[in-house]
């Protein structure tokens, strides 16, 4: 039986919005796109929606700029 190889992101990034609003706006980070914040802010259905799309099984997420590290 041939089984299909899982797609696997990996670095993918995802900014709490807690730890975001402790260090903004003086270190948010780089410039983002738009539609970018949504994005990094969502471990939900945006985000399995947009892994469904384009064929990612497994994302690998750490936490983006800034991050605990400041603390």
């Amino acid at each position: 039986m041939a089984t299909t190889p899982l797609g696997i992101a990996l670095e993918e990034h995802f900014l709490d919005a807690e730890i975001k609003a402790k260090f903004a706006p003086n270190d948010a980070g780089p410039g983002r796109g738009p539609g970018m914040a949504e994005r990094l802010g969502d471990l939900g259905a945006l985000r399995l929606k947009e892994m469904d799309e384009t064929g990612i099984d497994i994302q690998v997420v750490s936490h983006g700029a800034p991050s605990v590290q400041k603390m």
